[in-house]
């Protein structure tokens, strides 16, 4: 088993890498907010790598460097940071340090701590995720995203969030063309499709839909519910959302993390 830290001080940006990360197989990971707990994680157990940001409250990611010295423990670090250009003269050449510039796609940081860590990803399965799952995360977070709908090898339908808004909805399936809130209630809960889902870029287009993004569910569901009840028959997808726990839905990131990831929200 392998441990891995991450300081990370954007609460959501950490949780999606923690969680992200930690669906590696024979991984263990740990998370800090500041260097300070970083530290502390350090002092109890040496991790097999740190993965830090650089512009840190208190006192700053390459400090770190200095601490691992006085400790006079041997950990690969790779920093993360949207400020390049203003910490690349401050980060000493060394085997062991590495920069990665934001935006980081969740799939390459994997990539780059199964290749210090050296276990087999050949097992890693991608967890399912559905259209709520997406929206409440750029809810959550505020970011700006497609959510695209596929079904039967074909696209059915795209929701646009911006900012963490609901903007715009459209379908094109079964024949037709269709754009506003009834495309969104029918794309929310359409069984057996797959979804994915992208940083939104450039001009996201007329904006059609202006209700908050519960309210739309709560309506899809509602909706989804009543053609169940007219037709008897099952359908996939439906969540009690008057059930639903915000924290559960955090449970299932990871195969949409990379578009999540490429959108942080700054800093500065």
């Amino acid at each position: 088993m392998s441990r891995i830290l991450i300081i990370e001080d954007e609460e959501m940006l950490r949780s999606t890498m923690v969680r992200g990360i930690s669906k590696l197989p024979e991984i263990e990971v740990v998370d800090a907010g500041t260097l300070e707990e970083g530290l502390s994680h350090i002092d109890v157990q040496a991790p097999q790598l740190v993965l830090s940001d650089l512009n840190l409250p208190g006192r700053s990611g390459v400090e770190l460097l200095g601490e691992l010295e006085k400790r006079k423990v041997n950990i690969p670090v790779i920093y993360i940071t949207a400020f390049m250009k203003t910490f690349q003269t401050m980060i000493p050449m060394h085997a062991n340090v590495s920069v990665l510039e934001k935006p980081v796609a969740l799939s390459e940081l994997r990539e780059v701590v199964l290749n210090h860590v050296k276990v087999d990803n050949s097992i890693i399965k991608p967890a399912p995720f559905s259209v709520p799952d997406y929206l409440q995360l750029s809810g959550m977070g505020r970011y700006s995203v497609t959510i695209e709908v596929e079904s039967r090898g074909k696209i059915a339908g795209e929701i646009k969030v911006v900012a963490g808004e609901v903007w715009s909805a459209k379908i094109s399936h079964k024949e037709m063309e269709a754009e506003g809130k009834d495309s969104f209630y029918e794309l929310a809960f359409l069984p057996a499709v797959r979804v994915t889902c992208r940083a939104l870029i450039g001009d996201p287009g007329i904006r059609n839909i202006h209700e908050s993004w519960e309210s739309l569910l709560m309506e899809a569901a509602r909706q989804t519910d009543e053609r169940k009840k007219e037709t008897q028959e099952p359908v996939e997808n439906t969540p009690d959302l008057e059930t639903v726990n915000p924290e559960e839905f955090k449970e299932a990131i990871d195969e949409g993390l990379t578009a999540l990831f490429n959108d942080p929200p700054p800093k500065e």
